[in-house]
């Protein structure tokens, strides 16, 4: 009765082993897609950036030759700064999404990487 006794908590305590580690997996999973997912939106708000800077380019060369307004080139400057901050926030996430993964892998040795290769 008592091998039997210990028998049953070895295996409780497997079990419960194992829910832990489905729980950290699925934990790395999640946080990896959510790296993988939040990288493409910073890439989406650099290329927003760079279309932005090229409107705000083209308007002020508008005004320049005496073609454009300068509503026009205030337009093109709250679109870039629109775009500035969507790539500050995509970022941010970016950067949140590494630290959740870095948690949820026990926060092995060294720092997660970081985008800092802001435009």
């Amino acid at each position: 009765a008592a091998r039997n006794e210990a028998r049953s908590q070895v295996r409780q305590a497997n079990v419960a082993q194992m829910a832990i580690m489905d729980q950290v997996c699925r934990e790395v999973i999640e946080a990896h897609a959510q790296i993988e997912s939040r990288r493409g939106q910073v890439e989406i708000a650099r290329e927003g950036i760079a279309a932005a800077e090229r409107s705000q380019t083209r308007n002020l060369e508008r005004i320049r030759n005496l073609q454009g307004l300068p509503l026009e080139m205030l337009q093109s400057n709250q679109a870039l700064a629109l775009a500035r901050r969507e790539y500050l926030r995509a970022v941010i996430d970016y950067n949140t999404a590494q630290v959740t993964l870095y948690h949820a892998v026990g926060a092995p040795g060294g720092i997660p990487e970081i985008v800092s290769n802001a435009p």
